[in-house]
């Protein structure tokens, strides 16, 4: 749908990180369809997490989720919630185009 209005998904939050709604979505044609890259999430919320002396509990607690879920995007093969998604996105203080790939179909 953010493709096809041409749109990013940092419109639709209330309070999104500066800039990041003019970063559009990748182009995917009709034989492509976007993915998460969640191993590029998990390692830049890993990265951060450590660099703020974080444990996954209270990052959790920051984003209003489980310590689970937050480990878990590593291991996951498809996607996660996108309201998790754009707050851990947000959070890192990066567009969400960052983390999108065009996938084959």
């Amino acid at each position: 749908m953010l493709r096809w209005i041409d749109r990013a998904p940092e419109e639709f939050i209330a309070d999104p990180v500066a800039g990041s709604t003019r970063v559009g979505l990748p182009v995917a044609g009709p034989d492509h369809r976007l993915r998460w890259n969640l191993g590029a999430l998990y390692d830049a919320m890993n990265a951060r997490r450590r660099q703020e002396h974080l444990t996954w509990q209270v990052l959790a607690d920051q984003l209003g989720c489980t310590p689970t879920q937050l480990t878990g995007v590593k291991t996951a093969r498809f996607a996660i919630g996108m309201r998790l998604a754009m707050r851990i996105t947000q959070w890192l203080d990066r567009p969400a185009a960052e983390f999108t790939y065009a996938a084959s179909w």
